[in-house]
């Protein structure tokens, strides 16, 4: 016979440990930011989201005002990359290369032209001004434009991204 032992509560399972708010803040320093800048929000919506999939911390804005606000006021680092338009209305995506390339705080950064932009003069413009690439949003493959944006960020693409 089993003798009786008083009852005692079952101890609750302690709460699942999330990642603490160290941890998050740890994970996003690591991370590559991107600023996505482009007026058209089914370019620039899928894209990010598809950065995001891929690990990279994304910010997007609709035109280079939206950029240098976000560059000025809200982010403490430059970005890793930034990815830009060149059509866009209230500051196009020249007049902000310019505003980078004269600011030592984003002089360096790389920055990629995904455009729909085929004038060849704006196209050497944005070369002129040290564009890394200039890919038009016509004719670019998605896992060629996924690799460049992971050299430029200083990432080693994922290997199933790697292009031959």
């Amino acid at each position: 016979m089993i003798a009786a032992t008083s009852a005692q509560p079952i101890p609750a399972a302690p709460p699942a440990a999330g990642p603490t708010a160290d941890a998050v803040a740890a994970d996003a320093a690591r991370r590559r930011s991107i600023l996505v800048v482009d007026d058209t929000p089914i370019a620039r919506e899928p894209l990010a989201r598809l950065l995001r999939h891929d690990g990279y911390a994304v910010t997007v804005a609709a035109n280079g005002i939206e950029a240098l606000t976000h560059l000025t006021a809200i982010s403490p680092a430059a970005p890793d990359l930034i990815l830009l338009d060149v059509l866009m209305p209230k500051m196009d995506g020249i007049a902000l290369m310019e505003a980078l390339r004269r600011d030592p705080r984003w002089r360096d950064v790389p920055v990629i032209v995904l455009t729909g932009a085929m004038d060849r003069s704006c196209l050497d413009r944005v070369r002129a001004l040290g564009a890394r690439e200039v890919v038009t949003k016509a004719k670019f493959a998605l896992d060629e434009l996924l690799e460049q944006i992971a050299r430029h960020a200083g990432r080693a693409p994922a290997p199933e991204a790697a292009v031959a």
